[in-house]
């Protein structure tokens, strides 16, 4: 009956482990989308910015 539950905790503290380097993983995934969501946002921001000054120049 000891040995089940060894096996048992065991079983439990690797799943732990494995949910939080998942969770990790996940928030690491996130962060860095959000960073290059960031990123071209404002490189389209900056085209944006460009074409309406060669608008603004041209007239």
């Amino acid at each position: 009956i000891q040995g089940t539950s060894y096996v048992k905790a065991l079983g439990l503290t690797v799943l732990s482990l494995v949910v939080m380097v998942m969770v990790v993983v996940a928030v690491n995934a996130i962060h860095a989308s959000i960073a290059t969501g960031k990123e071209q946002f404002e490189t389209i921001k900056e085209e944006q910015e460009d074409r309406k000054n060669l608008l603004t120049n041209e007239n």
